[in-house]
């Protein structure tokens, strides 16, 4: 067996990213991968703005300004957002103005109408306050400069960047192209929903869940027939899915049983395995391999140990492929909120979830065939080999949803 680092270093290394690229919509492009780096193509904010609803003020006209003493100013007009600046503004005058509005050359500050008497007929405002400089003002470029890069190549367009992308008058990125994914079952106990069920026979769900997981990236993937675990179905089938897809994932038969057949059925296709059965648990039972231009992971069948190599070896290599510049999961540190143990050999990683003080605990029973624990956690915790964390220590864990 060989070290979850050394496994991941090994996919990564083989992994080369897509030259393939493409524009798209910027909603579109949420959850995709920039290929180039985006340069703000002017100042944000892009001129100096009143941050409230108030009067646009040069400061030093209130220096002497106090709640009993107030200063009063001509009011000289009036610029809504939206509006054209005011133009120069002169000594002893105000311009009104509200959230947005273009401040007027020669103010310095806002005051908020809350501190402000505003007498029309005479086009006077009486101002109770003080004001520093640049008081309730949004400098111009206080956010971005214009030219500065707000986002890397290799970065991945998050939801929330939408709307700065918006504010910078873009409509398209361009972004890497995914990966295509075959996903297939193998085992002759295996049913779809809706069939008839024999002794012996479940349903099959581990499709599906890593189906899920790649619709959040969002990766395109098809899902094949179930395989029975005979050699000549699998080549048959494994054949057309290598043709068309750049990474296939099956889970199941990869282990060391009688109808264990993956692995064999992969070798006589022509296939080349890089390493089989990593130090983890649950998981051990992993395959990665390369055939042609396509690359291959055979997970285990038990519905734990499939999503957590997934998390750990198959997401890295996949975002590797699309462009990602930090491709490995992400780590959270978190409080834990109870003891956990490894006395053995291998990293463990367990399904965990927060409790009601935000602390890290078990989520239900940690069999690798347990769903109900897996459907209530958050991501699995890291216990490494012979590593006691104790109640109030810091726990790592991988989330299942990438951040």
């Amino acid at each position: 067996m060989i070290s979850v680092a050394e496994a991941q270093r090994l996919v990564l290394d083989l992994v080369q990213t897509t030259a393939e690229k493409e524009s798209l919509p910027l909603l579109d492009a949420t959850g995709r991968t920039l290929s180039q780096d985006i340069e703000a193509p002017f100042p944000l904010p892009r001129f100096d703005t009143s941050g409230m609803d108030g009067f646009a003020v040069y400061s030093g006209d209130l220096n002497r300004c106090s709640p009993n003493e107030p200063v009063e100013l001509e009011l000289s007009g009036e610029t809504p957002a939206g509006a054209e600046p005011h133009g120069l503004l002169k000594t002893g005058c105000a311009v009104r103005v509200f959230t947005g509005s273009p401040l007027p050359q020669g103010a310095n500050a806002v005051v908020m109408q809350e501190d402000c008497e505003i007498d029309e007929p005479n086009c006077r405002v009486r101002i109770h306050e003080r004001a520093r400089p640049w008081e309730n003002v949004r400098l111009k470029g206080e956010d971005i400069d214009a030219g500065s890069v707000v986002l890397k190549r290799g970065e991945m367009v998050n939801p929330v960047s939408i709307g700065l992308f918006r504010s910078l008058g873009l409509q398209s990125l361009a972004v890497s192209k995914n990966p295509r994914v075959g996903l297939l079952s193998t085992g002759n106990e295996l049913r779809e929903p809706g069939e008839q069920m024999e002794p012996g026979s479940i349903f099959e769900s581990n499709s599906h869940s890593l189906a899920a997981l790649l619709r959040a990236q969002p990766f395109p993937y098809e899902i094949g027939e179930i395989v029975r675990d005979d050699l000549p179905s699998i080549k048959n089938v494994f054949s057309k899915a290598f043709e068309k897809n750049d990474f296939l994932l099956t889970t199941g038969g990869a282990s060391v049983g009688r109808y264990d057949r993956v692995q064999e059925a992969f070798l006589e296709l022509g296939g080349k395995v890089h390493f089989w059965k990593v130090s983890v648990k649950p998981g051990k039972p992993l395959i990665f391999g390369t055939l042609g231009p396509a690359f291959f992971f055979g997970l285990p069948g038990n519905p734990v140990s499939a999503l957590v190599t997934f998390l750990l070896f198959v997401r890295p290599a996949l975002l590797k492929f699309a462009g990602r510049s930090r491709p490995l999961p992400q780590r959270i540190a978190v409080r834990a909120g109870e003891k956990f143990e490894n006395s053995e050999s291998r990293t463990h990683y367990v399904r965990v979830r927060l409790n009601e003080a935000g602390c890290c605990v078990r989520s239900g029973l940690q069999a690798s065939h347990i769903l109900s624990g897996l459907a209530e956690s958050m991501g699995v915790g890291e216990v490494p080999s012979g590593k006691i964390i104790s109640p109030g220590e810091t726990i790592e864990v991988i989330a299942w949803c990438p951040m």
